[in-house]
């Protein structure tokens, strides 16, 4: 009986280790035009290419949208600790073009562990209505990067950055 409440005590444990989250966005002030998101917001590195705004009908509800790629597209802990990424909720943020498609590119101390661009699957599309998009990578990762289809990252909207880390 001792080896079995064991068992099942470190079952519930590792059932537990991680804790999934999700950055909304939606406690910075409402903007409708683009400002950089805050370094260290909801734990992350943004870079300066990453913008959050408001849309014109709901504005409190706000959103990712990317300002350019010069800068690059990588989102990191502050703390640089590895967690699992579930992926984001993206959408088009121009009607009469509402078609686009981006690549991930999953990093993990320094090395590539997966790039969407090699992969015939790879390619991950986005429309006019919000889906969740998850990577199909199911390991520890402590980078994400994006690289977009042509110039599909100037409509490009994201929201609700979901991932796991290790309980405390």
């Amino acid at each position: 009986m001792a080896v079995l409440a064991t068992c099942l005590l470190a079952s519930l444990a590792q059932a537990q280790t991680y804790k999934k989250q999700t950055v909304t966005f939606n406690d910075l002030s409402a903007t409708p035009i683009g400002l950089n998101v805050p370094a260290g917001y909801g734990g992350f590195n943004w870079g300066l290419q990453w913008y959050y705004m408001s849309t014109t009908s709901a504005e409190t509800l706000n959103y990712l949208a990317m300002g350019t790629l010069q800068a690059g597209t990588l989102i990191q802990r502050v703390d640089r600790a590895p967690f699992y990424y579930d992926g984001a909720t993206f959408w088009s943020r121009r009607g009469a073009d509402a078609n686009g498609s981006f690549y991930y590119v999953l990093y993990l101390q320094g090395k590539t562990v997966f790039d969407g661009t090699q992969s015939s699957k790879g390619r991950m599309r986005f429309t006019g209505t919000p889906r969740l998009i998850p990577t199909g990578y199911k390991g520890l990762v402590d980078g994400v990067a994006f690289v977009f289809h042509k110039d599909d990252y100037d409509h490009v909207a994201a929201d609700d950055f979901r991932f796991r880390v290790a309980a405390p």
